[in-house]
């Protein structure tokens, strides 16, 4: 098979992967991964590393062998990955659109000598996906890791998997969902954005929501298993089980609005079912529809900070600190974060440690922790006016 374009070889995990060679695509100051005839994201290295030790952990223990597709595969590295690192994987179904990614993607699977657990495809996405179901092949992972929004691919996606299969996804255009652009949130996820101090957790929220909206079409329900906000991007994985009563139920339960003042910064949740008869004061925001509830599983996370630890990835330091952050945030069970920005610039005071207010909130006998979402955010169950008298006091 020819490659029309000069490559290098790296090693990201425990695989080798041909990449155009990216010293051919720069500005002059950063590699330009769009510039190249196929994409490679080294800034990506991180989802890939957790999203393989998400699949370990979650397959660890079961007899069972899974067959996943990657409909965009791109040079093919997640998913070669998850075949060298990850255990109980039968078959792995790359595809890419692309002639020339398809060619990258052969030659790779051959570089890593691994052509009997792969099939690779040359076809568009949700075409190569439905076409795979009415050939029998439902598959247990769908792993969709697009430049851009996932929301294309989502209904065969959704279509393909089996029940209880799981489901990855990437979405990219996070400037959207958190808010920057609010016309094109309500045009392309049909909810209302705007900006606020927890915008990166209101952007993982709505694209959960509009998931589980999606889902419900055909009596799905989602498990988030976990999930994350990391540079340019937001990643999870859910669960997908078929259940009528229950996607009537998660809509009306799981799913609701985050009310937020911009005056005072006060956040209220509602559900669905209970902001139909709940109006807005004034001052007042409506952000939403979005996921209210966990968006990662306690023994999922404790699992996987484990298995970076035993796999010592290139970024494993970073990435065990955005696990652990994650292990202390879920324990709290709210939609949004503050920062200590906010109160600072509300205030007209010095920005304290978030890590002192954490400290301080849990000595008053509050839950608290720091946020992976942002380095200056922390969640706490305490009230407002605590809080306010928090920064007001000068006590942090």
């Amino acid at each position: 098979m020819s490659i029309n374009f000069p490559v290098k070889i790296v090693k990201e995990g425990l695989a080798k992967i041909a990449i155009p060679d990216p010293s051919l695509y720069t500005n002059g100051k950063r590699v330009e991964p769009a510039w190249a005839p196929v994409f490679y994201n080294p800034r990506a290295e991180l989802s890939r590393d957790l999203s393989v030790c998400f699949l370990a952990v979650y397959l660890k223990g079961t007899d069972k062998e899974v067959i996943l597709a990657e409909p965009l595969s791109a040079t093919g590295v997640r998913g070669i990955r998850y075949v060298i690192e990850v255990n109980n994987i039968k078959k792995v179904f790359l595809n890419d659109i692309d002639k020339k990614a398809f060619k990258l993607i052969q030659y790779n699977v051959k570089l890593n000598k691994i052509e009997d657990k792969v099939e690779v495809g040359n076809e568009d996405a949700s075409l190569f996906l439905l076409r795979k179901k009415f050939e029998g092949e439902i598959f247990d992972v769908i792993d969709l890791d697009p430049y851009g929004s996932s929301v294309p691919f989502l209904d065969a996606a959704l279509k393909a998997l089996k029940r209880r299969g799981v489901l990855g996804l990437t979405f990219t255009d996070t400037a959207v969902a958190q808010g920057v652009y609010p016309h094109k949130a309500l045009k392309k996820y049909f909810v209302f954005a705007f900006r606020t101090p927890f915008s990166k957790e209101l952007a993982l929220r709505i694209f959960l929501g509009y998931v589980a909206r999606e889902a419900a079409k055909y009596d799905l329900i989602i498990r988030p298993l976990f999930g994350f906000h990391a540079e340019y991007y937001v990643r999870f994985f859910v669960q997908i089980d078929k259940s009528g009563r229950e996607a009537h139920r998660e809509l009306l339960e799981k799913l609701g609005y985050i009310i937020y003042d911009k005056k005072t910064g006060l956040r209220k949740v509602l559900s669905i079912s209970n902001i139909l008869a709940s109006g807005l004061e004034k001052g007042e925001v409506k952000l939403g529809p979005l996921w209210l509830e966990s968006f990662a599983e306690q023994e999922i996370v404790e699992k996987m900070i484990k298995e970076v630890e035993k796999r010592k990835f290139r970024l494993f330091k970073k990435e065990i600190k955005i696990l652990k952050l994650i292990r202390d945030e879920i324990k709290i069970s709210l939609p949004f974060y503050y920062t200590v920005t906010e109160f600072a610039q509300r205030f007209k005071v010095k920005e304290p440690s978030p890590l002192r207010v954490v400290q301080k909130l849990v000595g008053e006998g509050f839950s608290a922790s720091l946020t992976h979402f942002d380095s200056k955010g922390f969640k706490t169950t305490a009230p407002m006016e605590v809080m306010y008298n928090l920064f007001l006091g000068g006590s942090t």
